[in-house]
């Protein structure tokens, strides 16, 4: 809408450009304040056992997957009953989200899930990795486009098999 030739004849392009950056400033804090914890949850740092450098913690690594979910399910409950009416707009910001969240996601996933199989009993190794990876990138992506829809979201505790790859 803002783009519009109507529109820049009676708001001007000065008046557009400056609300562009305006919403774009508000998109970096936002994506700041509600995501950066959940970014960091999926790097190594802190992962490493008892300080070794490329040794890794399983009880940390499960620690991390619970937080990450417990993490990413809250932010699930809160966006989706925040609304943005503009469709192109909400588009745009979960898609702002979905290309820092999912390969961030797919890249953690794919590095340490074989930490977690390492230390399952009895031949059941996918059985410990998909206890604390609940989600697929595919899942992730799915729920966020449930984000800002304005209702209230399903408990994806519920819902969601806890398939990762």
């Amino acid at each position: 809408l803002l783009g519009t030739g109507e529109l820049k004849e009676v708001l001007g392009k000065d008046w557009i450009d400056r609300q562009r950056r305006i919403v774009q400033q508000h998109a970096a804090a936002y994506q700041r304040t509600s995501w950066n914890k959940i970014f960091g949850l999926l790097t190594s740092q802190g992962l490493s056992a008892d300080g070794k450098e490329g040794s890794v913690s399983r009880n940390a690594l499960k620690e991390r997957f619970r937080v990450f979910n417990a993490t990413f399910e809250e932010l699930h409950r809160s966006q989706c009953v925040w609304k943005i009416p503009d469709p192109e707009l909400r588009s745009a910001v979960q898609l702002q989200i979905a290309e820092v969240l999912l390969p961030a996601y797919r890249s953690f996933v794919q590095r340490y899930t074989p930490v977690l199989e390492s230390g399952g009993r009895f031949g059941r190794s996918s059985e410990a990795a998909s206890k604390y990876i609940r989600f697929s990138e595919e899942s992730l992506d799915s729920l966020l486009n449930e984000f800002f829809q304005g209702r209230e979201s399903r408990n994806i505790l519920l819902t969601q098999p806890s398939a990762a790859r």
